[in-house]
């Protein structure tokens, strides 16, 4: 895979909503400029996370909204501020059964990427941890990564836990992942790979 943009996604602690900071990397090792900084509501009836241009949250770039109240089938549209589309999309349930899994999908409902957790034992050790009825409050002791793929099983961007107990990732994406969605969209995901992994 041939690398065209690296970005750095943060998560910042805070008490009552879930924020994270989003790096533009100038040489796909450091963290550059902020691109966006991002609120996130825990347990919100309609999911909306929202992507700001600075820290003051004076101006919102885009957003990811559920377009339906707390249904497993919910889509998440990537919209900009005048109502562009920046991409949509939806997790799959029957395939996150053993790996997270969600999918990319065109203005026809059809699949153009795939977004799946890479290595299937960590992803059963995950799901283990958390059964557990102590560990399970205690955050996931184990880094898990996406690849992004085609349909044919080509990666074109991955998602990388870079830290052990902070929620600290690298997204890299190629010329195909920003064919086929904006650069915007694939924040979004990121964001959502955290912020909504339990749902």
């Amino acid at each position: 895979m041939n690398i065209a943009k690296t970005f750095f996604v943060n998560q910042k602690i805070t008490a009552f909503t879930n924020v994270y900071k989003i790096f533009d990397s100038p040489d796909g090792e450091s963290q550059g400029s902020l691109a966006a900084l991002v609120r996130q509501k825990p347990f919100a009836f309609k999911e909306k996370i929202e992507f700001f241009a600075d820290e003051d949250r004076k101006n919102i770039l885009f957003i990811a909204e559920a377009d339906r109240t707390i249904d497993l089938r919910a889509r998440y549209n990537v919209v900009d501020k005048t109502g562009q589309t920046l991409g949509v999309f939806k997790k799959v349930f029957g395939a996150s059964i053993g790996r997270s899994t969600w999918e990319l999908i065109d203005n026809d409902g059809k699949r153009v990427a795939l977004i799946t957790e890479r290595d299937p034992v960590i992803a059963v050790l995950r799901r283990v941890w958390e059964f557990i009825p102590i560990a399970g409050s205690i955050p996931v002791p184990f880094r898990f990564h996406f690849d992004i793929k085609l349909p044919n099983g080509e990666v074109i961007g991955q998602h990388t836990k870079t830290t052990w107990l902070r929620d600290h990732y690298r997204l890299e994406l190629s010329d195909q992942a920003l064919q086929l969605a904006d650069e915007r969209a694939w924040w979004a995901i990121a964001v959502m790979l955290d912020a909504l992994q339990s749902r």
